[in-house]
């Protein structure tokens, strides 16, 4: 019986540290933007292709990765699931970056760790060139319409604000119920 757990412990040690050296074996890959967007803008969706390889070496696509895109000046982050896609270690993730400025992007997994990290300069958005707007003549007439609803208002505002102050400053009259006219002298 002794002997049993004099054997049982030394291989409970033997399997955990076997266990653990296999979780430590895989432990990590290299990402890299494969063609980066050539001039990627702010407000617009972003397309990003990766090459991810365990060890460096090996395509994997097993990987659940997320990209994180972190603005070096203001310290804003934009994330994407990216997904496996076409040949073995291509993974496609789409960004909008919500503003101009340099952008490191960097890569999370709970597989394995992620090494590698790229810049990227996104521009701003294309100003659109402004056309005088064109009105409809209903559209005048209904602003014509609201802006002289409002001067009336404000007229008719004024108006009884001038009566109300005119009738505080007059004297009341006073009326007597006697039926005898005042005296007045």
């Amino acid at each position: 019986m002794h002997r049993r757990r004099f054997i049982a412990l030394p291989l409970a040690v033997l399997a955990s540290l076997a266990f653990a050296a296999s979780v430590l074996a895989g432990g990590w890959a290299t990402v890299t933007i494969t063609d980066p967007p050539a001039e990627p803008t702010a407000g617009g969706t972003t397309a990003l292709d990766l090459t991810v390889l365990q060890h460096g070496v090996t395509p994997v696509s097993w990987l659940t990765i997320t990209v994180v895109a972190t603005n070096a000046e203001t310290g804003a982050t934009v994330a994407g699931q990216a997904t496996a896609t076409g040949a073995t270690g291509h993974y496609t993730v789409s960004l909008t970056f919500p503003t101009e400025g340099d952008w490191a992007i960097s890569y999370a997994s709970p597989d394995l760790v992620m090494e590698g990290s790229q810049e990227l300069a996104v521009a701003a958005p294309p100003v659109a060139a402004s056309s005088p707007a064109a009105t409809s003549p209903v559209a005048d007439g209904a602003m014509l319409a609201a802006l002289l609803v409002l001067v009336v208002g404000f007229l008719g505002a004024f108006g009884l604000m001038v009566v109300h102050d005119r009738r505080k400053d007059r004297p009341a009259l006073r009326t007597e119920t006697s039926g005898v006219p005042p005296v007045t002298g």
